[in-house]
C-alpha cells in the first residue's frame, strides 16, 4: 500500500514537472524564434524535463539562413537548451549545400561531461543526444 502511494506521488510530481516543463519551453520557443523572423525556420522542438539532470529541457531543429557575400547558406540547428536557466546542452550546425559540420558538442549524460564531435551526419547526432531527452 505504502509502495503504492510513493509510486502515484512520484508520478504526479514527474507529471507536473513535465507540465511545467512544456509551459516553460513554449514561453522560451516564442522569445527566441519569433514567427516573423525570415532568417530562421523553427522545424520543430520537444520538451523533457530530465529528472537525473533536474533540467527543463528543449530539442529544437531549425533552418538558419545565412549570407556569404552575395551567396546565401542555409544551415541546418539541433539545440538542446535548459529553457529556465537558458543554458546550452548540445549544439549541431550543418551547412546543407557543402555537407559539412560547423559546430558538434553535446553534454554526456553518463560521463557528466562535454563531447567535442567530429563531421557526424545529423541523424548521428540525434542518437548521440538522446539520453538528454529520455533520463
Amino acid at each position: 500500500m505504502i509502495h503504492t502511494v510513493l509510486l502515484s506521488m512520484f508520478l504526479l510530481q514527474s507529471l507536473n514537472e513535465q507540465r511545467f516543463c512544456a509551459d516553460a519551453a513554449r514561453q522560451y520557443v516564442r522569445e527566441e524564434y519569433p514567427p516573423n523572423t525570415t532568417d530562421i525556420i523553427l522545424s520543430n522542438y520537444t520538451t523533457h524535463y530530465n529528472t537525473r539532470l533536474n533540467r527543463c529541457l528543449a530539442k529544437i531543429e531549425s533552418l538558419v539562413t545565412a549570407s556569404d557575400g552575395d551567396k546565401k547558406l542555409t544551415l541546418k540547428e539541433i539545440t538542446i537548451t535548459d529553457v529556465l536557466k537558458r543554458m546550452l546542452y548540445a549544439n549541431y550546425l550543418y551547412f546543407l549545400q557543402q555537407k559539412r559540420v560547423s559546430a558538434c558538442r553535446y553534454y554526456d549524460v553518463n560521463k557528466l561531461d562535454w563531447i567535442q564531435c567530429g563531421p557526424i551526419p545529423p541523424e548521428e547526432f540525434r542518437k548521440r543526444i538522446t539520453p538528454l531527452m529520455v533520463d
